[in-house]
């Protein structure tokens, strides 16, 4: 988290396709067995996965056929983070008769097919595209966790984004605050001015670490995750609203230093939900 805070102040997409690559880590490390661990996290390879938290909460669209060596996955998968760069996908899907895996495939398998990618807003540099599978082999090697853990598995790397999503927000709003200080018209901006943006940023990065310690903990962190998502999504645009008028006219051209972080934020809905779907996703869990 602090690693993902850091790196947003340089770049928030990077940022992202870090987080991103660490869910899927983190996923194996909690649930995987030795031999996986030490077949994934071994290496230095990059992740992806589904962004959006409708793919744990509703049915996958990713069906596992059972064949004598194991399965054949089927079906796409919306919205894939890091899909040029991955070596690996982890994947939900759903099983006979009714219960959820998570697998592992190889991004260069056959039957993997990327489809055009996403060009989004902001978080330059991350890569989206959904992905088709067909008939993709898999075998319980490559299934992370116990069958019909699949959601459980899922919902541990989608409350990890959301953690992250907020870590990133805060290193946006510091990056931005950083930027209106050094641009002010007054070589002092008063901290009157700063504050409520400064405010606003040690607040997320509270709920933040608090999220992060339960987490480290090894205590559940997935409703402090996901209020600190809310809490980012809910307040967004407001750090800029307060810094705007600092920088004077240049907040209003197209070198504005402050409009490529709005757009970042602005982007973050793709990855973790709009404030409705956060909500209801913390109503539910």
């Amino acid at each position: 988290v602090l690693s993902t805070l850091a790196l947003a102040q340089s770049s928030a997409g990077l940022a992202m396709s870090f987080a991103s690559s660490w869910q899927v880590e983190d996923a194996i490390l909690t649930f995987g067995t030795p031999q996986q661990r030490q077949r994934y996290c071994a290496q230095s390879g990059v992740f992806g996965l589904a962004a959006l938290p409708e793919q744990v909460m509703a049915s996958s669209t990713v069906k596992a056929t059972p064949v004598t060596a194991g399965w054949q996955l089927s079906g796409a998968v919306k919205t894939v983070l890091n899909v040029t760069q991955a070596t690996e996908y982890l994947v939900l899907a759903q099983t006979p008769p009714n219960a959820t895996g998570a697998f592992v495939i190889s991004a260069d398998q056959p039957g993997v097919t990327v489809s055009q990618p996403i060009t989004p807003l902001g978080l330059h540099g991350l890569t989206i595209a959904d992905v088709q599978l067909t008939d993709v082999p898999v075998t319980a090697a490559d299934q992370i966790g116990q069958l019909g853990q699949g959601q459980r598995v899922m919902q541990r790397a989608q409350s990890l984004g959301q953690l992250f999503a907020g870590a990133i927000t805060a290193g946006i709003w510091q990056h931005a605050t950083d930027q209106a200080r050094q641009l002010a018209l007054t070589e002092q901006p008063p901290l009157t001015a700063l504050a409520p943006a400064m405010a606003i940023t040690a607040a997320l990065q509270t709920s933040v670490y608090n999220a992060a310690q339960q987490a480290d903990d090894e205590r559940p962190f997935t409703d402090a995750a996901q209020l600190a998502a809310m809490f980012a999504s809910q307040n967004a645009l407001a750090p800029f609203k307060i810094l705007i008028p600092l920088i004077g006219d240049l907040a209003y051209t197209q070198h504005s230093p402050l409009s490529a972080l709005q757009n970042d934020v602005a982007t973050l809905p793709l990855i973790v939900g709009t404030d409705t779907q956060l909500a209801l996703t913390f109503a539910t869990t």
